[in-house]
């Protein structure tokens, strides 16, 4: 515990890439292969849920220091972490003995704690922080509270162990798509020399046991999605020649893989959370692609041209695509849903929505530039996907001889319900992450979202809830309300969304100074504020809401500007709002 505890430490101490990916290789070149194995594991995000709730360990810690709940709360608001707080409230440990290894910290007192009692898990919080130090508390606090945050991207993290393994980069990244599980022999797969093809040696052999295993490793894997950056200036501008990039609308779906691969299919999502189970009726219909298959696209829910939303509607499937997507909030509907039969989804019928080719016959493409990979899809989607019942698409390109008529092209996006345009450099491959070339000295992405500039509206301040981490003694998360009345200033103002971003440090600073003086009421975590301040709000979409009290609920809400030109009575209303729909 004392070793993962030193790199949780390090790691915190630093700003600098270079020095965490050097404590994190050093770390996995030293730890014993089952540490490592769990330690990669939280540190790449692998779901330790919720031990203990949170209001249980205030009350274990109030018990063993003595302090009144409300001084522990109130320390809380100002520190901005829970773990810290307690760790630094706690007294020393007076039976601290042998270092005990990060495995058996996890197995003998972490994930036993979700099988006991109240009173059980106060006998053994107690007794394991009367063994441990500060520091090391704090990293036990973060084991058991289901959230585990490292100061590392998991991107460094997998690159620290390329590092620390003297496996490549790209390979290893593949390897860790999928998720990884904490056991040694899953340690000792990861880390295995590579061979060619990316796999690990000893994997994906013909002989059974681990080797059999490996390969069904192999096959359920699906490959590192490659991310686009946001583009803010002119594509004239950023990209220069329109000859160079080919163009796709951006859907707005659920970015996800689908794969054929030993006789079955699989759809990984972006967040590598295995869906298939969610859409049953896609992973019915990828049965038409050839064995050896990996696609790169989104799950749209889809309506016929009329109108209907008929699952048979797309059976003949050409290159230009029929019907229209659903707004995501159709497709939200579907989330968490699952079914033993695709029929039981017809109310909410989805597609999948194919816009790159990773892999084909068991080869993997990615090396190859976007043309030719294009070129390989257009040739599956005429064989294969006619006979899918139209639950697989291929995405159309779009034709346009400049930027500025795409420029006008894009102007229709909302209309379409699609989010504006994706970039593709032709001559790139497909990468990993948000993968950059350097050309004359300049840094240019393979991958570029063109989207539709967002939805904006004037609110007005009324709540304020103070932040975490560095801005634990700021308050930097607002709630913002809107006019119930047919004008500006008329009704009362009810609340219609939360942001916490947008705003400059040197912004935050000055809102904080404006609540501070204006604050209604408690002076704790959260205020209500005099409702004078008005703010532009830009989100992404809006929807109808029964859980909240406006009856919307607004998609990516974020502050665009603080509007010092405009009074609380001339801030929008919620019919305004309405008719965005």
């Amino acid at each position: 515990m004392k070793s993962f505890t030193a790199l949780f430490t390090a790691v915190d101490r630093t700003t600098r890439t270079s020095e965490k990916t050097a404590a994190i290789a050093a770390y996995f070149r030293e730890a014993d292969a089952d540490d490592a194995a769990w330690a990669l594991a939280v540190l790449t995000g692998t779901s330790l849920i919720r031990r203990v709730p949170y209001n249980r360990l205030r009350a274990f810690c109030g018990e063993a220091t003595g302090l009144p709940a409300w001084l522990i709360a109130e320390s809380h608001s100002v520190v901005g972490d829970l773990s810290e707080t307690l760790s630094l409230l706690l007294p020393p440990p007076t039976a601290a003995g042998e270092d005990e290894s990060l495995t058996s910290i996890i197995e003998t007192r972490v994930l036993p704690l979700e099988r006991m009692s109240e009173g059980q898990q106060r006998t053994a919080i107690l007794a394991t922080w009367n063994r441990l130090d500060a520091t090391q508390r704090l990293v036990f606090h973060k084991l058991i509270s289901g959230n585990f945050r490292f100061g590392a991207a998991k991107k460094v993290v997998i690159n620290a162990l390329a590092e620390a393994t003297g496996v490549p980069a790209a390979v290893m990244q593949h390897r860790m798509t999928g998720g990884f599980s904490p056991t040694r022999s899953a340690w000792e797969r990861v880390t295995a020399p590579d061979r060619p093809g990316g796999q690990a040696a000893g994997s994906g052999g013909s002989g059974g046991g681990a080797d059999a295993d490996a390969a069904a490793d192999d096959a359920a894997r699906p490959y590192p999605f490659c991310l686009a950056q946001q583009l803010q200036a002119t594509p004239r501008e950023k990209l220069g020649d329109r000859s160079d990039w080919s163009v796709e609308w951006k859907w707005d779906g659920i970015r996800c893989q689908l794969l054929r691969r030993g006789g079955s299919a699989r759809l990984w999502s972006r967040g590598e959370e295995l869906i298939t189970g969610t859409f049953p009726e896609v992973a019915a219909a990828a049965s038409t692609l050839p064995e050896g298959t990996v696609l790169d696209g989104e799950i749209l829910a889809w309506r016929n041209a009329d109108g209907s939303a008929d699952r048979h509607a797309f059976e003949l499937q050409t290159p230009t695509v029929r019907g229209l997507p659903e707004p995501f909030a159709v497709l939200q509907r579907r989330l968490n849903r699952r079914a033993r039969h695709p029929a039981l989804f017809e109310d909410r019928p989805v597609v999948f929505m194919a816009y790159d080719v990773l892999e084909l016959g068991g080869a993997d493409l990615r090396t190859e530039p976007t043309h030719q990979r294009r070129a390989a899809l257009e040739a599956l989607a005429a064989d294969a996907f006619h006979a899918s019942g139209g639950k697989l698409l291929l995405s159309p390109a779009v034709e346009g001889g400049s930027w500025d008529s795409l420029g006008a092209l894009r102007a229709s996006s909302r209309a379409r319900n699609v989010e504006g345009f994706m970039l593709k450099r032709r001559d790139a491959p497909y990468g990993i992450g948000r993968a950059m070339t350097r050309e004359s000295g300049d840094e240019r992405g393979l991958w570029w979202k063109w989207k539709v500039d967002p939805y904006a509206i004037d609110a007005v301040m009324i709540y304020a809830q103070r932040g975490t981490g560095r801005r634990s003694t700021l308050y930097t998360d607002y709630t913002f309300a809107l006019w119930t009345g047919e004008q500006p200033g008329r009704g009362e103002l009810v609340p219609v969304t939360k942001a916490y971003s947008g705003l400059t440090d040197a912004e935050f600073a000055r809102v904080d100074a404006f609540i501070k003086g204006h604050r209604r009421g408690g002076r704790g975590a959260f205020c209500e504020v005099e409702p004078s301040r008005v703010f532009e709000i830009a989100f992404d979409g809006v929807q109808e809401s029964k859980r909240h009290r406006s009856g919307l609920a607004l998609r990516f809400p974020r502050m665009a500007r603080i509007r010092d030109d405009k009074r609380a009575d001339e801030a929008d209303t919620v019919g305004f709002l309405r008719g965005l729909i």
